[in-house]
């Protein structure tokens, strides 16, 4: 207690100082808050002007891409044609006859030696992972090795660095050439070309663009001087501010002189409520781990009154629209409320308290009812389901809770994942060594090999991501997989990806019964 009053009283006392402070140099305090506030606006005007710089020069390094670009094609598809008609060559050589024009590539490799020549800012460059002869000696630097390498290897389709480039600081962007039918059959003709075999769409190299970026104190200084009037608001608050502030701390420092001792006895009072209130928490612990079970009230609340809404036993809703929001009221409780008792329930697999009642359960009831079940899903996507249960299928001993929601949660699958006008099938018999086995075959998108094992993990799908197709929370194959353990069974799944899947709950010929069998309870370990 003598420590709580210490600790206290030390906090009070650094709040009492900190205020008589701000009473006696109330200047002072403002030029800290107008310094800081200066400092913070100098800092976002200059990453401001920075920002404004780099998009600026980014587009425009863009734009003359295109421009180049478009030169080229007009070039390709029209200047090389006509001149061929005429008896002209098309060559790469540096010195050509009068009689040959160059090309295209090679024609922007030279427009921008002579940039280069000029002295101009703005430069481009073409270069290739497949030069011709006379140009595979040229040296490339860090940027355009790491551009060549990211392009042409196809993990990006734009490459861009903010660098210094010869003693300036600027943007270098690089794009992929894409070769057309005129470019890619004139290639295969020449002798010298590196390929024989380009084709149309192919990466013929990379086209880089490198633009100095403007001095930022240029624009800077300007757009500093435009925000004084900010400048002069953020002071006039701030003289405001620290006038009230000054109003209240004389009120607070009054009314916290005479009422000092009383405060130090509340705050040890207060001291020995929170030790209170500590043990209190240590207590809800235990009520906190069992919150999702108290989830189910109120939503079975929201579900039961959305069905009196639907239903308008109270009299008419009026507007039509009111009942498809009591629809959708309904179906979203219905979605949660299972959401909620599947986690449960795996939570309960998982640690060892879920109570497992062994009794004989008819297996191909339980199968017909789930095919019902999905049914109305199978037939909106125009799936074929297919269904077939040898003669005389046993009786096996399980949960009969735990065996619907492995039937469910692999018929559900296997419907969720078909392609629209796709095939279902679900078949059960025995094996030559006793066993039954319960195949869940469709024709739908299939699963990786190397996701085969991650979705019978809680929470884990093949198709997942933000942007994933199908939509789930990951828990049925989970849950089967924990179910079927409990009861000595295994699940195989067999995939192709693209093509369908088919996952099979193989029953141990010791589950089977002929007759009905005693009732026994099993808690899973």
């Amino acid at each position: 207690m003598d420590d709580v009053a210490l600790t206290v009283g030390t906090a009070q006392s650094r709040k009492t100082r900190f205020t008589e402070f701000a009473v006696r140099r109330p200047f002072t305090l403002f030029a800290a808050y107008a310094l800081i506030g200066a400092l913070a606006l100098v800092a976002l005007s200059w990453q401001h002007s920075r920002n404004i710089r780099e998009s600026t020069a980014l587009k425009a390094a863009e734009a003359y891409s295109e421009a180049v670009s478009s030169m080229r094609a007009y070039y390709s598809r029209h200047v090389v044609p006509a001149a061929q008609k005429a008896g002209a060559t098309v060559t790469q050589d540096a010195v050509r006859p009068d009689t040959s024009i160059p090309f295209p590539a090679t024609l922007t490799i030279e427009l921008a030696n002579q940039l280069r020549a000029e002295g101009n800012a703005f430069s481009f460059n073409f270069y290739s992972d497949a030069p011709f002869p006379g140009r595979r000696n040229r040296a490339l630097d860090s940027f355009e090795q790491a551009a060549l390498t990211a392009i042409m290897s196809g993990e990006t389709k734009k490459f861009v660095r903010y660098e210094t480039h010869n003693g300036q600081q600027s943007v270098r962007v690089g794009v992929p050439v894409i070769m057309g039918e005129t470019c890619a059959s004139c290639h295969n003709a020449h002798p010298d070309s590196p390929r024989r075999d380009w084709k149309a769409g192919d990466v013929r190299g990379v086209q880089q663009i490198t633009l100095p970026l403007p001095d930022v104190g240029a624009s800077f200084i300007p757009d500093l001087r435009e925000s004084a009037i900010y400048v002069g608001i953020f002071t006039l608050v701030g003289i405001v501010l620290i006038r009230l502030l000054l109003r209240e701390l004389q009120l607070r420092i009054e009314q916290t002189r005479d009422l000092a001792r009383a405060t130090e006895v509340k705050n040890v009072e207060l001291a020995a409520a929170k030790a209170e209130a500590d043990q209190a928490n240590k207590a809800q612990g235990e009520l906190i781990a069992n919150v999702g079970h108290e989830l189910r009230t109120p939503l079975n609340s929201i579900i039961g009154f959305s069905e009196i809404l639907m239903d308008e036993r109270l009299g008419p809703l009026g507007a039509a629209q009111y009942r498809d929001f009591a629809d959708e009221i309904h179906a979203g409780g219905e979605q949660l409320l299972g959401i909620v008792n599947s986690i449960l329930y795996m939570s309960q697999l998982e640690s060892g308290r879920a109570e497992m009642l062994q009794e004989p359960v008819s297996l191909e009831t339980v199968l017909q009812d789930c095919i019902a079940i999905h049914e109305s899903a199978a037939t909106e996507k125009m799936l074929a389901v297919r269904r077939d249960f040898e003669d005389g299928l046993p009786n096996v001993m399980f949960d009969r809770r735990g065996l619907a929601t492995i039937c469910r949660a692999l018929c559900s699958n296997a419907v969720k994942f078909s392609k629209p006008g796709g095939r279902v099938s679900v078949t059960a018999g025995r094996l030559e060594d006793g066993c039954v086995a319960v195949r869940f075959e469709d024709s739908g998108i299939g699963i990786p090999a190397d996701m085969l094992e991650e979705v019978r993990k809680p929470f884990r799908q093949a198709d997942g991501g933000r942007a994933r197709r199908y939509e789930g929370m990951g828990l049925g194959l989970a849950l089967a997989n924990s179910i079927a353990k409990l009861h000595a069974c295994t699940i195989d799944i067999r995939s192709v990806e693209s093509e369908g899947t088919t996952v099979t709950l193989l029953i141990p010929e010791s589950r089977t019964v002929a007759a009905p069998a005693p009732r026994l309870r099993v808690v899973a370990a």
